[in-house]
């Protein structure tokens, strides 16, 4: 079997000021009532993060854009006949990292149709605000119109998400 490269979009956006997030079961949970002063992580620091674990790819194959609502749409619209599996997170959420491995093991099984993005929910509000995005990590998997086929907030095993993303393709397929 070909090992099939994890493409990586950092979406940077908006930052979340004024949310914070506590922990709650499998999930970080954001709550709106704190005032969490913090800037967003740096682009880079994601970056090497997730390139200095085994098995995820190199610098050369993340792709990295400044984005906006605009820019994340775009995104969208692009994948024309494809289906877009976002993944929220934060460099801050435990569950998050931890998620990362299985992340990879979904990007090299994962169907060719579904485009697998990183969404940084620091600096994306706009995106995190649209899909409510209330813990992390999130996964959704969308339409090229934007429409959630799924959400599954918390931290999954590689199996139960491609199980997931596999039985609403099929479904799809079926109507």
């Amino acid at each position: 079997m070909e090992l099939r490269q994890l493409s990586l979009i950092l979406l940077l956006g908006l930052p979340l000021a004024s949310e914070c997030f506590s922990v709650t079961g499998r999930t970080q949970r954001r709550s709106r009532s704190s005032v969490a002063s913090r800037s967003p992580p740096l682009l880079g620091e994601a970056v090497e993060a997730l390139t200095s674990l085994s098995g995820v790819p190199s610098l050369s194959s993340i792709d990295t854009t400044s984005s906006s609502s605009s820019d994340f749409e775009n995104f969208l619209a692009g994948l024309e006949n494809k289906h877009m599996l976002a993944y929220f997170t934060a460099d801050w959420c435990q569950p998050c990292k931890q998620c990362l491995p299985e992340l990879d093991t979904i990007a090299r099984k994962v169907p060719p149709e579904v485009k697998i993005v990183l969404v940084d929910a620091d600096t994306c509000g706009e995106v995190t605000d649209r899909y409510d995005i209330t813990g992390l990590p999130t996964f959704l998997l969308l339409k090229t119109d934007g429409e959630v086929l799924f959400k599954k907030d918390g931290a999954y095993s590689a199996e139960e998400i491609l199980r997931e993303v596999s039985a609403t393709l099929k479904g799809k397929k079926n109507h």
